[in-house]
C-alpha cells in the first residue's frame, strides 16, 4: 500500500476517536442529568441550561473528571481504567434485566416492555464478566482504579442519596440539605439554569394511574 498508508490509517483512527468523544460526551453528561434528576445524584447534576436544554453542570463535572482521569498514567492505562469499570457496569446491568425479567423484587413491569430471548443478554454477561476477569488477571492496577471510581460512586450515593444511612440523623440531613441548596444555587448561577428533579409516585402498570393517586 506504500510508507505513507500508515499516515491514512492514522487519520482515519483520529476522525473515528472524534466521533467517540462526541458520543461521550453527549451520553455521559446525559446519564449524570438523568441519574441526578432521579435523585440518585446530587441535585445540582440536573441543572439545565434555560436557553440551549443542555445539561451543563453535568457537562462540566463529565469535563474535569475525564481531565482529572488523563493524569492518573497513559493513554493505555487510562483506557483500561475506562474498559473496566465500564464492563462492570454493563454486567451489573444485565443482571438487572434477569431481575426485571423473573420479576425477582416484585416491582411492576411495564405491560409494553421490550422482550429479547433470554440466552442473548446471557451470552453478553458472559462476554461481560469474562472482559473483568482479564482486566483483573493481566492488569490487576486497572481493575484496582476501576473499583476505586465504582466506590466513589457508591460513596456518593450513601452519603448524599440514601435514607437509610447518615440521611436519617437529622444533624447530618439538614448539612446535607445545605450543601445540596448552595450546589444548586451556584449551579443555577454560572450555568444559567434549572434544576429538574422528577417527583413521581410508584405506580403499578397494571392499575390506573388515578386509581393509584386517589
Amino acid at each position: 500500500m506504500g510508507p505513507h498508508f500508515k499516515y491514512l490509517i492514522a487519520l482515519l483512527v483520529c476522525i473515528v476517536l472524534i466521533g467517540s468523544i462526541n458520543a461521550s460526551l453527549f451520553g455521559g453528561s446525559r446519564f449524570l442529568w438523568a441519574s441526578a434528576r432521579e435523585r440518585h445524584l446530587p441535585a445540582f447534576f440536573s441543572c439545565i441550561n434555560r436557553e440551549h436544554d443542555s445539561p451543563r453542570a453535568a457537562l462540566f463535572v463529565h469535563v474535569v473528571l475525564a481531565m482529572f482521569l488523563s493524569f492518573l498514567g497513559n493513554l493505555e492505562e487510562m483506557i483500561s481504567y475506562v474498559a473496566f469499570t465500564v464492563w462492570i457496569i454493563r454486567s451489573i446491568t444485565m443482571l438487572c434485566l434477569f431481575n426485571i425479567r423473573f420479576n425477582i423484587c416484585k416491582r411492576p413491569v411495564h405491560e409494553k416492555a421490550i422482550r429479547v430471548p433470554l440466552i442473548l443478554p446471557i451470552i453478553f454477561l458472559i462476554v461481560c464478566l469474562s472482559l473483568v476477569s482479564i482486566t483483573i488477571i493481566q492488569s490487576f492496577k486497572s481493575s484496582i482504579v476501576g473499583l476505586l471510581i465504582l466506590a466513589i460512586g457508591l460513596a456518593i450515593y450513601i452519603l448524599f442519596i440514601w435514607e437509610k444511612a447518615f440521611q436519617r440523623f437529622g444533624v447530618y440531613r439538614r448539612l446535607s440539605n445545605y450543601i445540596n441548596h448552595v450546589t444548586c444555587t451556584l449551579a443555577q448561577l454560572i450555568f444559567n439554569g434549572n434544576i429538574e428533579l422528577l417527583i413521581t409516585p410508584t405506580v403499578n402498570f397494571n392499575d390506573s394511574l388515578s386509581e393509584k393517586l386517589m
